[in-house]
């Protein structure tokens, strides 16, 4: 298994679901951030992490300050 954070601009919170929901072997929990940002945490196996990175990263392209660990 493996774990991400991400935090990003609360303005792409449909960007982020929509992306996180075409993904049946995760589990994910978004909390909203004093600062209008929304910080999400990820846990997914393993063979799944680098093509939701890479989904991820095509929809928050357009956004500023967001980042994913």
């Amino acid at each position: 298994m493996r774990m991400m954070f991400l935090s990003y601009p609360a303005d792409a919170r449909q960007s982020v679901s929509a992306v996180l929901e075409e993904w049946d072997a995760l589990d994910w929990s978004v909390q909203d951030s004093a600062d209008d940002y929304m910080d999400v945490r990820v846990v997914l196996p393993e063979t799944d992490g680098q093509s939701l990175v890479d989904a991820l990263q095509s929809r928050l392209t357009p956004y500023e300050g967001w980042r994913l660990v």
